[in-house]
């Protein structure tokens, strides 16, 4: 059995959509909600899962500079506590992380072996629970992944798409650099590890794992509206404006560099991610399917 921390979020909902549901139990917030860390243990015991994958995570950037203790304990405590009892029963576990655990500066794509240096709480948070988990689980994947989104729930694709139905003009960043990442991409990736997982001393570990190449948001931005309109959709955006980071001050300081180095990943596992203007069109393509945005 394999056990899913999560279940609206991008990759759960992608993960539902690859796994047999025979063999998979997706846990969301309304039965084990990462707050309360005495839940964790108790219903792991309940489920005696051989995998585990924690999609669950404290993702919202700007609030974890006020709400710390909430972030770490969702971020850092649960992983703690989720490895103590996958060492004890034998049990493997993925987990995310994030690019934002690196300082983020020059324009070198980051390695796993790069210096570690989060800008914000959220970066540190992550960066600790990856220590935690690697710490107290032999038997644990840990995927530094950027720039999530789907289908599914709130991201920077769903969002573009909303506000240039109704605004002819908008402003977005431009030096900051990342590989946006198609949740099923990660999802689909997850799985192969799992399914070519041999030696828990060969597998285990830190890997890079994003969208292949590396966009800006801005240009980001203008791909999904071009993409859109050839879909036959209508837009009201006319002009898309490039500016620095500091025309859009935010609570928590983002990197400028969030390449990832995936090496490793190729290496052993022999995983590329689509490149991600690739992903965008499914994604697209999807989302006008369903009339979802």
């Amino acid at each position: 059995m394999t056990l899913i921390f999560g279940k609206s979020g991008q990759v759960a909902s992608s993960l539902k959509r690859l796994l047999p549901p025979q063999h998979a139990l997706f846990v969301g917030a309304d039965e084990c909600n990462f707050a309360n860390l005495d839940l964790i243990a108790p219903l792991l015991d309940r489920v005696q899962p051989k995998d585990i994958i924690v999609c669950s995570a404290y993702t919202q950037v700007d609030k974890a500079e006020t709400e710390r203790d909430l972030a770490e304990k969702i971020n850092h405590f649960s992983l703690e506590k989720i490895g103590s009892w996958a060492a004890k029963n034998n049990a493997r576990v993925v987990s995310y992380s994030t690019d934002y655990v690196y300082p983020g500066e020059g324009e070198a794509a980051q390695s796993e072996e790069s210096p570690t240096q989060p800008a914000n709480w959220y970066g540190e948070t992550k960066l600790r629970g990856e220590t935690a988990l690697l710490k107290s689980c032999p038997r644990t994947v840990i995927l530094r992944t950027s720039w999530v989104y789907s289908e599914y729930g709130h991201n920077f694709v769903k969002t573009m798409l909303k506000l240039a139905r109704d605004r002819s003009e908008l402003n977005i960043v431009a030096d900051q650099v990342g590989a946006p990442t198609y949740a099923e991409d990660l999802a689909k990736a997850t799985l192969q590890i799992l399914g070519a997982w041999t030696s828990d001393q060969d597998t285990s570990g830190v890997y890079n794992c994003a969208g292949g190449g590396s966009t800006s948001w801005f240009f980001f931005a203008n791909a999904i509206f071009e993409k859109w309109r050839i879909l036959g959709h209508t837009l009201a955006i006319q002009n898309v404006h490039p500016i620095a980071s500091e025309r859009y001050p935010t609570p928590a300081k983002r990197p400028k560099n969030s390449r990832l180095n995936q090496t490793k990943l190729l290496r052993k596992f022999d995983i590329r991610l689509p490149n991600w203007d690739q992903s965008l069109e499914t994604c697209l393509r999807r989302l006008h399917e369903n009339s979802d945005v």
